[in-house]
């Protein structure tokens, strides 16, 4: 698994103003794996608020 930095987004996200619409640009291999991982992580991701009610029924505060 590679770390991929908010500077390498925000890059990755200027290569249309870079490059122009249509244009096609090479991401290797580990950069497209991980940021698809990360993309179906945060598809499948609950929202905390409903995570905490979710597991706290029953329980008095």
């Amino acid at each position: 698994m590679i770390t991929i930095t908010k500077g390498r987004l925000l890059t990755i996200k200027q290569w249309r103003e870079t490059y122009g619409p249509g244009s096609n640009v090479v991401l290797p291999a580990e950069e497209a794996e991980e940021l698809a991982r990360i993309a179906l992580v945060s598809l499948e991701a609950e929202p905390v608020v409903f995570w905490f009610e979710k597991y706290q029924e029953g329980a008095t505060a």
